[in-house]
């Protein structure tokens, strides 16, 4: 597989490299992705919201590693990093407490019947992140994508694929059922067929403009 190296924006020197998904790559993490909804969409908001929680404390342990790993790809100082890290969590917890309310079905009494709207998870989720702050735009998406009952594949921008890797591995940590949380690189005509795959149910997506209109 053909590999994407990031240069440490200080030393310019090699800094992080990581392998770029092929069609059969791309394929098994949809795929994996639609498994794992199945068998999580149907578990309690309570059970998302603990599960959140959980993988929000597992971020926060490894506050120097991810503070360290944005430093070495994007060039933010590792005090910056740990900032973010610390910024992360007071978004992601807020975001938990109000699931119970957010995502309780609206009902509207009528005379003989009731009028209800169910709130229903859509599927498979791909988030397409920034680079600038590479925690607190994904937080935005992975937690709440989470909490309502769907699986996420995290598209990283390839300055900062780490983190990708981070929200994937902190879900694993916390006991998500198995690929709901996924990491995946890419080149970016690999990106865009992944947008357009018939097993995506919806797309987050904070970049360019020219990013945009692709």
């Amino acid at each position: 597989m053909p590999k994407l190296t990031v240069d440490d924006p200080y030393t310019l020197e090699p800094a992080v490299s990581v392998e770029l998904a092929d069609d059969a790559r791309v394929n098994d993490v949809l795929d994996r992705a639609r498994r794992a909804f199945r068998a999580f969409r149907g578990t309690s908001v309570a059970d998302r919201v603990a599960l959140a929680l959980r993988a929000t404390q597992a971020m926060e342990k490894r506050r120097d590693e991810i503070a360290l790993d944005i430093s070495r790809m994007m060039g933010k100082p590792v005090a910056q990093g740990r900032n973010e890290v610390a910024g992360m969590a007071p978004r992601a917890r807020p975001l938990a407490e109000i699931a119970e309310a957010s995502l309780a079905a609206v009902v509207v009494p009528k005379e003989n019947f009731d009028r209800r709207i169910v709130k229903e998870p859509l599927g498979v989720v791909v988030d397409l992140p920034a680079w600038n702050y590479p925690l607190l735009t994904a937080v935005n998406v992975v937690m709440p994508a989470v909490l309502a009952g769907n699986a996420v594949v995290v598209k990283h921008s390839p300055r900062s694929p780490l983190c990708g890797m981070h929200f994937a591995r902190a879900f694993e940590e916390a006991g998500a059922p198995k690929d709901l949380v996924q990491s995946l690189d890419c080149d970016h005509p690999t990106s865009e067929r992944v947008v357009g795959d018939s097993r995506v149910d919806h797309v987050v997506f904070t970049g360019s403009v020219y990013g945009g209109h692709r």
